[in-house]
């Protein structure tokens, strides 16, 4: 006879050891699983998109950082060729000119091969 039994009956509040009791479904706390899963997933989802935008809003404003500093230097660019030092310097070096009472003067540079010719 086995411990525990008393005939062919269990003793009172033993139970056999391989059966289980079987359990009835409980749908609610199915049905709470399933929307906290869901709600996790959409709150991972949430998540990651925020992630994205944020990236993309840093990038941007990076780019906008580097387009204002292009600007500043293309407004300094722009007020320094509009001076008259900047005109000056053109008109000489670029065009040629001189001014009245001056003499126009070109240098050569040396050739590396010197003819020699007699």
């Amino acid at each position: 006879m086995k411990r525990g039994m008393v005939g062919d009956k269990l003793a009172p509040g033993l139970r056999p050891a391989l059966t289980r009791p079987r359990r009835k479904f409980n749908w609610r706390r199915f049905l709470a699983f399933l929307a906290v899963l869901y709600f996790v997933v959409m709150g991972g989802r949430a998540l990651v998109s925020i992630v994205v935008v944020e990236r993309q809003i840093q990038a941007t404003e990076q780019a906008l950082k580097l387009a204002k500093a292009q600007q500043a230097a293309y407004q300094q660019e722009i007020a320094y060729r509009q001076t008259d030092a900047y005109v000056e310097k053109v008109a000489r070096e670029v065009l040629g000119m001189v001014k009245p009472g001056e003499v126009p003067y070109i240098t050569v540079a040396p050739s590396s091969q010197q003819s020699t010719e007699p």
